[in-house]
Protein backbone atom coordinates (compact mmCIF):
# COMPACT_ATOMS: atom_id res chain seq x y z
CA UNK A 1 0.00 0.00 0.00
CA UNK A 2 1.37 3.42 -0.87
CA UNK A 3 0.65 6.68 0.96
CA UNK A 4 1.58 10.11 -0.32
CA UNK A 5 2.14 13.20 1.81
CA UNK A 6 1.43 16.70 0.43
CA UNK A 7 5.18 17.26 0.05
CA UNK A 8 5.05 14.34 -2.46
CA UNK A 9 6.83 11.80 -0.31
CA UNK A 10 5.63 8.29 -1.10
CA UNK A 11 5.60 5.72 1.70
CA UNK A 12 5.34 1.99 1.02
CA UNK A 13 3.37 0.57 3.93
CA UNK A 14 2.21 -2.96 4.60
CA UNK A 15 -1.58 -3.13 4.56
CA UNK A 16 -1.68 -4.60 8.07
CA UNK A 17 0.20 -1.52 9.29
CA UNK A 18 -1.81 1.00 7.29
CA UNK A 19 -5.20 -0.31 8.41
CA UNK A 20 -4.45 0.57 12.01
CA UNK A 21 -5.78 3.89 10.79
CA UNK A 22 -9.55 3.52 10.71
CA UNK A 23 -9.69 6.20 8.00
CA UNK A 24 -7.41 4.15 5.74
CA UNK A 25 -9.11 0.89 6.73
CA UNK A 26 -12.44 2.33 5.57
CA UNK A 27 -10.88 3.32 2.22
CA UNK A 28 -9.48 -0.21 1.83
CA UNK A 29 -12.79 -1.84 2.81
CA UNK A 30 -14.68 0.38 0.34
CA UNK A 31 -12.23 -0.48 -2.45
CA UNK A 32 -11.08 3.14 -2.79
CA UNK A 33 -7.44 2.44 -1.91
CA UNK A 34 -6.08 0.72 -4.98
CA UNK A 35 -2.86 2.61 -5.73
CA UNK A 36 -1.64 5.63 -3.82
CA UNK A 37 -3.64 7.07 -0.94
CA UNK A 38 -3.16 10.84 -0.84
CA UNK A 39 -2.94 12.26 2.67
CA UNK A 40 -3.11 16.02 2.11
CA UNK A 41 -3.15 16.97 5.80
CA UNK A 42 0.14 15.29 6.73
CA UNK A 43 3.72 16.26 5.98
CA UNK A 44 6.27 13.54 5.31
CA UNK A 45 8.03 13.85 8.68
CA UNK A 46 4.79 13.39 10.61
CA UNK A 47 3.56 10.58 8.39
CA UNK A 48 6.86 8.71 8.77
CA UNK A 49 6.58 8.97 12.57
CA UNK A 50 2.94 7.78 12.53
CA UNK A 51 3.85 4.80 10.34
CA UNK A 52 6.65 3.92 12.77
CA UNK A 53 4.15 4.04 15.68
CA UNK A 54 1.73 1.72 13.89
CA UNK A 55 4.42 -0.74 12.77
CA UNK A 56 6.06 -0.90 16.19
CA UNK A 57 2.73 -1.53 17.91
CA UNK A 58 1.95 -4.38 15.52
CA UNK A 59 5.44 -5.87 15.90
CA UNK A 60 5.17 -5.75 19.68
CA UNK A 61 1.76 -7.44 19.57
CA UNK A 62 3.25 -10.18 17.38
CA UNK A 63 6.03 -10.75 19.95
CA UNK A 64 3.71 -11.15 22.95
CA UNK A 65 5.28 -13.87 25.01
CA UNK A 66 5.45 -12.31 28.46
CA UNK A 67 2.52 -9.90 28.76
CA UNK A 68 3.82 -7.98 31.78
CA UNK A 69 7.26 -7.55 30.23
CA UNK A 70 5.68 -6.60 26.90
CA UNK A 71 3.47 -3.95 28.51
CA UNK A 72 6.51 -2.38 30.16
CA UNK A 73 8.42 -2.46 26.89
CA UNK A 74 5.49 -0.82 25.08
CA UNK A 75 5.09 1.81 27.78
CA UNK A 76 8.79 2.70 27.52
CA UNK A 77 8.59 2.85 23.72
CA UNK A 78 5.56 5.16 23.84
CA UNK A 79 7.24 7.51 26.32
CA UNK A 80 10.36 7.74 24.15
CA UNK A 81 8.28 8.12 20.97
CA UNK A 82 6.32 11.03 22.42
CA UNK A 83 9.40 12.78 23.80
CA UNK A 84 9.22 15.47 21.11
CA UNK A 85 8.84 19.24 21.12
CA UNK A 86 5.37 20.70 21.62
CA UNK A 87 4.99 21.76 17.99
CA UNK A 88 5.64 18.24 16.70
CA UNK A 89 3.43 16.74 19.42
CA UNK A 90 0.63 18.95 18.09
CA UNK A 91 1.27 17.57 14.58
CA UNK A 92 1.09 14.01 15.92
CA UNK A 93 -2.22 14.74 17.65
CA UNK A 94 -3.65 16.23 14.46
CA UNK A 95 -2.39 13.27 12.41
CA UNK A 96 -3.80 10.71 14.86
CA UNK A 97 -7.14 12.49 14.79
CA UNK A 98 -7.17 12.84 10.97
CA UNK A 99 -6.19 9.19 10.43
CA UNK A 100 -8.36 7.97 13.31
CA UNK A 101 -5.62 6.09 15.16
CA UNK A 102 -7.16 5.89 18.60
CA UNK A 103 -4.19 4.61 20.61
CA UNK A 104 -1.84 7.29 19.22
CA UNK A 105 -4.43 10.00 19.82
CA UNK A 106 -5.01 8.82 23.39
CA UNK A 107 -1.31 8.57 24.26
CA UNK A 108 -0.36 11.90 22.67
CA UNK A 109 -3.23 13.71 24.41
CA UNK A 110 -2.21 12.03 27.67
CA UNK A 111 1.31 13.40 27.12
CA UNK A 112 -0.08 16.94 26.74
CA UNK A 113 -2.18 16.50 29.89
CA UNK A 114 0.91 15.40 31.82
CA UNK A 115 2.90 18.36 30.51
CA UNK A 116 0.29 20.90 31.66
CA UNK A 117 -0.61 19.11 34.90
CA UNK A 118 0.02 21.39 37.85
CA UNK A 119 0.56 24.49 35.73
CA UNK A 120 -1.67 27.47 36.22
CA UNK A 121 -2.63 30.28 33.93
CA UNK A 122 -1.92 33.81 35.00
CA UNK A 123 -5.16 35.70 35.59
CA UNK A 124 -5.51 39.33 34.66
CA UNK A 125 -7.46 41.11 37.36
Amino acid sequence: MRNRSPDNEIFEVEERVAIQSLAIKNLVDDGCAKNVIPLPNLDGKTLAKVIKWCKTHLDMKDEEDNKKEEKEKLKKYEAEFLDVDQDFLFHLIMAANYLNIENLLDKSCEKVANVIKGKYTQRNT
